[in-house]
Order: structure tokens, then sequence, then C-alpha cells
């Protein structure tokens, strides 16, 4: 049943055994309460972009881990990357500053540039792996809402007070998300994007005798609700602004491998071999 259709059914429940003429107002306010939930993110939304940020991680893992940082999701290895170990003992039997200009710019640099660009790519999936978990808790937690506030005015209609208590959990969907930027030799497992789900979250207990109570209870968890989204959303935001950060800046080992400058006349390359 949609959010709407819940929200109906706490209205009908109130009308049934609570619908004297004085509770109108409180009880047509109720839909007003549920309708900006009505068009929430699905959280089947962020698969795609998992599953392009899985693939990223893939072309960028040189196999220092088998995982991912974040959530511990098994990552191939791309074999193609590991060449730039056999270019580094060919060129020892080159000569020239084109060969210094490869090495300082594209040998040395890229095992380094290659583990950050893997962790921030890490740090992306674990945000949408985030962003998917929370938009999943906002939705159970507000389908708990509307289940206890139905099974709550029933029994205040039956028996002149009802009670509900439930968990409010979106706020511990997401947390201790941190963004601090590795050196271009820091290890992958140092990737410094922190997703943890857990089970803990807000304790809400319902006391209500009348329709006006029941609305105000509502609109208190569901302001909650909305407050610890907020709460929950701007640490996803701080990591993605730290990656963003990082990647714009281009320093810090993230920045893009340098063009390598070839040289025609003497001091160009000179094979030894």
């Amino acid at each position: 049943m949609s959010i709407m259709g819940k929200a109906a059914g706490i209205q009908e429940a109130l009308r049934n055994g609570c619908g004297h003429p004085s509770h109108d107002e409180a009880i047509n306010s109720i839909p007003g309460l549920f309708e900006p939930w009505d068009d929430m993110p699905e959280p089947s939304q962020f698969d795609t972009a998992m599953t392009s940020l899985a693939a990223a991680m893939t072309n960028l893992s040189s196999g220092e881990v088998d995982s991912d940082p974040i959530s511990n999701t098994p990552v191939s290895v791309n074999m193609n990357l590991l060449e730039i170990n056999s270019v580094a003992g060919e060129l020892t039997e080159w000569e020239g500053e084109a060969m210094e200009s490869f090495r300082d710019h594209v040998q040395t640099p890229f095992p380094g540039v290659t583990k950050n660009l893997y962790n921030a790519a890490a740090v992306l999936y674990g945000a949408a792996e985030a962003e998917k978990a929370m938009w999943e808790a906002a939705t159970n937690d507000l389908n708990e809402i509307a289940d206890k506030a139905i099974s709550a005015a029933d029994k205040m209609c039956e028996t002149g007070s009802g009670q509900a208590s439930f968990w409010i959990t979106v706020t511990a969907s997401v947390v201790g998300v941190v963004l601090a930027v590795p050196t271009a030799g820091a290890s992958v497992a140092a990737v410094a994007g922190v997703f943890a789900v857990v089970g803990s979250g807000v304790a809400t207990d319902w006391n209500i005798d009348t329709p006006e109570e029941a609305v105000e209870k509502m609109a208190s968890a569901l302001q909650t609700l909305q407050e610890k989204l907020h709460e929950t959303e701007s640490k996803i935001q701080a990591a993605l602004d730290g990656v963003n950060e990082a990647l714009a800046e281009g320093g810090n080992g993230y920045q893009l491998l340098s063009s390598v400058s070839l040289f025609d006349g003497p001091g160009g390359i000179e094979g030894r071999g």
C-alpha cells in the first residue's frame, strides 16, 4: 500500500471510532502530513550508479586488496595495470630525456595515482551505497509511523487510549562519513571514507487519547524523520565534497598523469640493448 493509502487508512480508523465533527479538522489534516513523502527516491535508483562505480574500481584495481574497502565487496584485479612493473624493467635498457620524462611523469607516479583514484571511486561507491541504505531505512521508518498510527488509532477509538512504540532508524543507516585525502603512496586499505550500517536509532513512544493528539504525534515523528535524513545526508555530502575537491585540485596524488615529452634529436631515446 502506498503511503497516501496508509494516510487514508489512519483517517478511516479515526472516523470510524472517533468521528465526532469536532475532530474533523484534525482528521482532515492527515493526508497533508504524508503528502511530502509520497515521492521519496526509490532505493533501487542507486543501483545503476553502484554498478558503474564498481566497474570503475575494477578498472583501477592493481590487486593490492581484493575487495572494496567500504563494504568489502570483492573487486577483480585489472591485470593491465600490472604491466607498469614490466615497463620499469625495460626502461633500464634506455636512456635520454624522453625516457626520463616517461619515468618521472608516468612510471613513478602511476601506482600512487591509480591507488588514489581507486580510493576516490570507492568513496563514491560507498556514497551511493549509503544513499540506498538511507532511503531504504526512511521508507521502512515512514511505513512504521503510518502502521503504528493506524494501530494506535484503532485502540484509542476502542478503549479511549492508544499506544505505539517504534524506532526511527534512518539516523543510524550511515555513520562516520569522513574523507581524509591519502598521499600518492597510501595503501588502498587506508581509504578515508567510512560508511557503516548499524542497528540503532531513535526510540519513539506514543500515548494518544484524541485524534488531535494522534496528529500531533505523527507530525512530530515525521519531523524527526526529516531531521535525521538531513543529518545523515549531510555526512554523505561531506565525503562527496572531499572527493570532488581532491579531484578538482589534482594534488596529493590525485593529479592525472602528465604528458610525456618526446625528443627527436640529441638527448632523445637511445637504446642500449
